[in-house]
């Protein structure tokens, strides 16, 4: 079976998606997993370090995994293979809800 392909959508504008939504929940869920405890500075200094690595969504996951493995505060980081599961898993979706 083969598909075939009608239409490639780009979206550079984010008129279809809400990037910096999307990756403010990512945020909240990373803290919620693996700093539970954290107190209000230190989700700050999360959410910034976060967004430094990730640069809106553009950096490799591979690259962002280690550079937050360097400055973030783990108790026990995850392994690269367990910071993309948890980035493909918890990462919503960013499609804007139209309204007709």
């Amino acid at each position: 079976m083969s598909m075939t392909i009608k239409a490639i959508v780009f979206d550079l504008d984010e008129t279809l998606t809400d990037r910096r939504a999307a990756i403010d929940l990512f945020i909240q869920r990373l803290i919620t997993q693996y700093f539970p405890d954290s107190d209000e500075v230190t989700k700050l200094m999360i959410t910034e370090r976060f967004k430094e690595a990730d640069q809106n969504g553009y950096r490799d996951k591979r690259e962002v995994h280690q550079m937050l493995v360097q400055h973030l505060p783990w108790m026990k980081p995850p392994t690269v293979d367990e910071y993309l599961t948890f980035s493909e898993m918890r990462s919503p979706s960013v499609l804007k809800q139209w309204i007709s």
